[in-house]
C-alpha cells in the first residue's frame, strides 16, 4: 500500500514536518518508508526550518544518581501558556522543569559522560574510560551500544572528543583523541574516528594536540580550542584545519584565560577573562563560519554574581565546557548562570562532576543505518 497516497515526497516531508514530536513518535510505525524518513537528519533540518523558534531551551544532565532533562521555558507573562504555578525556587525565582529520563544501561553510582548530541541522538560513555560509547534517544527510548574503540588501557590518557553529522554521507560520526605520556616525558597521541554507517573504528592522522576538550559541533565540522587556536575538524573530508582567529588572541593574547562555546547553536563564540581585568568576561563571535573579519565583540558580562533563570529570559549559548548558559532576558540584558559543578554524594562524601548538554527532541533512531531498531 502507497502510505504517500500519490503525494509527492516533498510534501508529505513537509506535512509531516509541521506535526509534533508525539505524532511523529507514532507514525514511525505505519511503515518502514517513514521509519527511515522521520528519524534523517535531512527530516530534522526540514522540520526545524518550518517550524517557528522553539520557546523551551532544553539540556540533558548527568549525575551519578542518573540522568535528567532540564526544559527552560519562555512563556511571557500573559501568554494563554503562561503557567502561574511554575516551580519557583524559596527567594521566588523560575526553576527550570526536570524530567528524570530511564537509561536501561545506567549502573548504579556510575556517572555517564556526556560526549554530545546530533539530531535527537545522544552519545554516552557509559565507563569513564572513553571505551563503552552508547547512541540514545531519550524521547523513543532507543539505545545502541557501540564497538569499542582499539588503544592502550593500560596507560594514563587524556582524550579530546567530540560526535557530530556528516550531511554528504548522512552518517554520525565519533572522534577521539589519545594522548599519553611515555618515558622520559614525550607525549604521544592517536586519533580515531568511529562511523556509524559503517559500525567501525578507524585511526586517522593529527598533527593538533587536543588535549582534554570537547569537540563542539557546527557547519558540518567538530571544534576544539587549544593553545590559543580553534582548531575545526571537517566530518566529511575527515581533515583538520585552522579556524580564522579574531585579531585580540593574535596581537594581545598574554594573560588571558579563555574557552570555547558555540551562540544558540549557530555561531562559534570565544571568551576570555583577563589578568588585567579579572571581573569582566568578554565575548567574540564569528558572524560568517570561516571570515576572520567577521568577528565582532559581542558583549561583557561580569565575571560572577548572583544571578537567577527568570520567566523571560531565552538561553543564547551554552559555555566554558558547558558549565555556563549564556542568557537574554529583556532583549537587551544578558548574563551568564553557573550550573553546580560538583554533585556531594551524602554517603561517601565525593564529589562528582556534573554534566550537561543542548538536547532537541527528534524522532532518529540509533539504528537509522538498519532494521534492528523497527518495532
Amino acid at each position: 500500500m502507497n502510505v504517500n497516497q500519490g503525494l509527492p515526497l516533498v510534501i508529505v516531508e513537509e506535512i509531516l514536518a509541521l506535526l509534533p514530536i508525539e505524532s511523529l513518535l507514532r507514525f514511525r510505525v505505519v511503515s518502514r518508508e517513514w521509519f527511515f524518513l522521520l528519524g534523517s537528519a535531512n527530516f530534522q533540518t526540514i522540520r526545524s526550518k518550518l517550524l517557528p523558534p522553539h520557546r523551551t531551551q532544553r539540556f540533558l544532565k548527568s549525575r551519578s544518581s542518573g540522568l535528567s532533562l532540564l526544559s527552560f521555558e519562555d512563556v511571557p507573562e500573559g501568554s494563554k501558556h503562561h503557567d502561574g504555578n511554575a516551580s519557583k525556587d524559596k527567594e521566588g525565582h523560575l526553576e527550570p522543569r526536570i524530567d528524570e529520563l530511564y537509561f536501561p544501561l545506567k549502573r548504579a553510582d556510575c556517572l555517564v559522560k556526556l560526549i554530545g548530541s546530533c539530531n535527537g541522538l545522544v552519545c554516552l560513555d557509559l565507563e569513564g574510560n572513553y571505551d563503552h560509547f552508547v547512541l540514545w534517544n531519550p524521547h523513543i527510548r532507543s539505545c545502541r551500544e557501540l564497538p569499542k574503540p582499539n588503544h592502550a588501557s593500560h596507560c594514563r590518557y587524556w582524550v579530546a572528543y567530540g560526535f557530530g553529522y556528516d550531511s554528504a554521507s548522512q552518517d554520525y560520526k565519533i572522534l577521539l583523541e589519545w594522548t599519553w605520556t611515555v618515558p622520559p616525558g614525550v607525549r604521544e597521541r592517536r586519533t580515531q574516528i568511529f562511523s556509524l554507517k559503517a559500525n567501525s573504528w578507524k585511526d586517522i592522522p593529527n598533527h593538533w594536540e587536543l588535549l582534554l576538550s570537547e569537540g563542539f559541533f557546527l557547519n558540518g565540522a567538530l571544534h576544539w580550542y587549544t593553545y590559543k587556536q580553534v582548531v575545526g575538524f571537517d566530518l566529511e573530508k575527515e581533515m583538520f584545519y585552522k579556524v580564522a582567529m579574531p585579531p585580540p588572541w593574535v596581537d594581545a593574547y598574554e594573560g588571558r584565560s579563555d574557552g570555547l562555546g558555540l551562540l544558540g547553536g549557530q555561531y562559534l563564540c570565544l571568551f576570555w577573562i583577563s589578568r588585567q581585568s579579572p571581573t569582566c568576561v568578554e565575548y567574540w563571535v564569528m558572524m560568517e563560519y570561516g571570515v576572520q573579519a567577521s568577528w565582532v565583540r559581542f558583549i561583557e558580562l561580569p565575571a560572577k554574581g548572583p544571578v537567577y533563570y527568570e520567566r523571560d529570559d531565552l538561553v543564547r549559548g551554552f559555555m566554558n565546557n558547558h558549565r555556563h548558559l549564556w542568557v537574554q532576558r529583556r532583549e537587551t540584558q544578558f548574563y551568564v548562570i553557573e550550573f553546580r559543578l560538583e554533585d556531594e554524594d551524602e554517603d561517601c562524601k565525593i564529589h562528582k562532576t556534573v554534566d550537561a548538554i543542548p538536547y532537541t527532541e527528534a524522532v532518529t533512531s540509533p539504528y537509522t543505518f538498519s532494521t534492528e531498531g523497527m518495532e
